[in-house]
């Protein structure tokens, strides 16, 4: 493989996250826009599901099976990829298929003193803070 295009052209054994979890989630909506697009087509879905053999509960698993070739190919976030990037090969995925993840960060409400929540919510948007997020496969902290 040379590129994500190349999935349905060769048979692989596929590693999915269960459907329920986030991963899962993300990589169903994924597909679907795959079944839009002419590189993939409107079976690809169908033929990747067929090609699962290994189903996981997140992504350092999928990860895992895909070093210990219990499976060729699968889907996991770009920020996990990047921890693997030396032992798996990653291709990058077009960004007008792609499907955005949206974390969020809040401070709770407290009987105590928020300051430190609320300086720790601060520090995540700092320049620094912010190079680190690149680093890891984030997109930049929005405020």
């Amino acid at each position: 493989m040379e590129r994500a295009q190349d999935l349905n052209r060769v048979k692989l054994r596929v590693a999915l996250a269960r459907p329920e979890t986030p991963l899962g989630k993300a990589t169903r909506a994924l597909l679907e826009n795959f079944r839009h697009d002419a590189d993939f087509g409107p079976d690809f879905p169908a033929q990747f599901y067929d090609s699962v053999t290994v189903q996981t509960d997140d992504a350092r698993a999928l990860l895992n099976a895909l070093i210990a070739a219990r499976a060729d190919a699968g889907f996991v976030f770009s920020s996990d990829a990047n921890i693997e990037r030396a032992r798996v090969q990653v291709f990058p995925i077009d960004p007008a298929l792609n499907v955005a993840a949206t974390y969020a960060v809040v401070a709770l409400p407290s009987e105590r003193d928020a300051t430190p929540s609320l300086n720790f919510i601060k520090a995540l948007t700092l320049p620094q803070a912010q190079t680190l997020w690149r680093d890891y496969g984030f997109e930049p902290i929005e405020k």
